[in-house]
């Protein structure tokens, strides 16, 4: 009889902690789909994007559209824009800036402010410009649109925290009118697009900076952080250590979690339930 009273009481507690589940905790009651579109620094192989799962709830899937060697410009020109829009995602991660850098190469390079100097830019010429389509063709979707600033370059000598300011504010190469500019220059343009776009914005780009710091400042060696040689992509242990910046910036109700509140009331609930079904 007790055995089976017990039974009881656990079928009942069960019932409780079903009943207080659905009505205490933020569940999403589909998945979530998170796409990325970047370079090949978010990209699969040698970027963070593939690592960002291991961050997120399971209710949440990655798919991480990013290519290598691609700016806003060919990104959108090779019709990967478009076949990241087509996948109807929630939520699209958006890091350029390493590719667009590169103004000789009138492929992919693009113009970090709107007024570049003896220059008529074309319709994807300017990285502000094409960084506010790729926001206004999510938001078109009913999507939300994050920006994220591209990932900081490393430099030797790897111990210096300053050696690493510096990288990141140095030019990149030159137009045929001397229009250059440095990774931090896009960084700026993608923070200034998100102010004017009131849209959400990652700094990964200050935040990489602050890793390689504290890293430096740990005594740690940064150049682990990519394949040898390699100051600008990540290895298996950068992508981790990067991803896990990009998962902790991203705001809180955008990865609904239960709360710690949640869970302690549903546990006293359930083991009160037991207690008194087990006498």
């Amino acid at each position: 009889m007790l055995v089976n009273d017990f039974g009881k009481g656990i079928r009942a507690g069960l019932s409780i902690l079903l009943f207080v589940c659905w009505f205490a905790l933020p569940v999403q009651a589909d998945e979530t789909l998170f796409a990325l579109a970047g370079d090949s620094t978010v990209a699969s192989g040698n970027g963070w994007g593939d690592s960002l799962a291991d961050f997120l709830p399971a209710s949440i899937t990655v798919n991480n559209q990013a290519a290598n060697g691609r700016s806003t410009k060919s990104f959108i020109n090779e019709g990967r824009w478009q076949t990241t829009l087509n996948l109807s995602p929630d939520y699209v991660f958006i890091q350029f800036g390493h590719n667009d850098q590169k103004l000789d190469d009138s492929s992919r390079g693009t113009y970090a402010v709107d007024d570049p100097a003896n220059v008529s830019p074309g319709p994807l010429d300017l990285y502000r410009g094409n960084l506010r389509r790729m926001v206004d063709d999510v938001v078109a979707l009913g999507a939300t649109p994050i920006l994220v600033t591209p990932a900081a370059r490393r430099a030797t000598p790897y111990d210096s925290a300053q050696a690493q300011i510096d990288r990141n504010s140095s030019q990149g190469s030159s137009d045929s009118f001397g229009n250059h500019y440095s990774l931090l220059d896009y960084a700026d343009a993608v923070k200034a697009v998100a102010a004017e776009k009131k849209v959400t914005v990652i700094d990964l780009n200050q935040l990489s900076l602050d890793l390689y710091s504290e890293m430096i400042g740990n005594g740690q060696d940064i150049s682990t952080l990519g394949p040898a040689g390699d100051n600008t992509h990540f290895n298996a242990t950068g992508a981790v250590a990067i991803s896990e910046l990009v998962a902790k910036s991203i705001p809180a109700e955008f990865v609904p979690e239960p709360s710690a509140a949640s869970l302690s009331m549903i546990s006293l609930i359930l083991l009160g339930t037991l207690r008194r079904h087990a006498r």
